[in-house]
């Protein structure tokens, strides 16, 4: 039976988002994601047979828009330093529902086994398919050092395009709240005031990364330029 055309569904997942970000899937009430939405609890039923369908669902919606993003970037036909760089640029923009999106996977993985393996099954099925048929095209360029296994140069990519861009946000927000008069210990908010005076704007520290990566994984006396690039070997 196909499915009534409405935005009942759409309804569902913005109020079940609420619901899930502030106090969890387990603690959430789907009598009270209906009420919010504006609907029944057998019409969440109708679309969602369980509670973690649902949350899929809310993970899927802002992940597949940015899958969408990353295929363009990773897929392209440009060299694997390029490739990197846009992944590395699109990580830097993100948005803040995808910001969230990252802090409920985390918290909802470690609550629920189950929650975690499908989560990975999709991810793998995502932008860690298409990390790794990049890095492929790389060990075939000569760029990526091809004694690497795919997969470990795989994790070192996502680790050191991510945590230090989501240090670089939490280090901006701390700035920010000591600038609107947060108080912090005086060795602190002499810290804070360094950084702020010397922290990379998110497009260069997305170069930077490139370059720390092609120097981790590539090929052995092959130099990165200076625009995040590999320079080619000389004859």
């Amino acid at each position: 039976m196909a499915r009534p055309k409405s935005d009942i569904e759409d309804r569902i997942l913005a109020a079940a988002r609420t619901q899930f970000i502030a106090v969890g899937v387990d603690a959430s009430s789907l009598r009270a994601i209906a009420r919010e939405a504006g609907t029944s609890l057998g019409m969440i039923y109708y679309y969602y047979p369980n509670k973690d369908d649902l949350f899929l669902a809310v993970v899927e919606q802002p992940y597949s828009s940015f899958l969408t993003e990353l295929e363009a970037v990773l897929s392209s036909e440009v060299p694997f330093e390029a490739r990197i760089l846009g992944f590395y640029r699109r990580i830097s923009v993100m948005r803040p529902e995808e910001v969230e999106l990252i802090g409920l996977a985390m918290r909802e993985s470690m609550a629920s086994s189950l929650r975690m393996l499908r989560l990975q099954q999709r991810f793998v099925r995502g932008h860690l398919a298409l990390l790794v048929t990049a890095i492929q095209s790389g060990q075939k360029e000569g760029v990526v050092d091809p004694e690497l296994h795919p997969l470990v140069v795989m994790a070192v990519t996502v680790g050191m395009g991510t945590l230090p861009q989501v240090m670089l946000r939490l280090a901006r927000r701390i700035i920010a709240a000591v600038g609107q008069g947060f108080t912090l210990a005086p060795p602190m908010a002499q810290l804070a005031g360094e950084l702020g005076r010397t922290l990379p704007e998110p497009q260069e520290l997305a170069v930077s990364l490139t370059k720390l990566l092609l120097r981790a994984v590539g090929v052995a006396g092959t130099p990165a330029t200076s625009d995040g690039g590999v320079a080619p070997p000389s004859a």
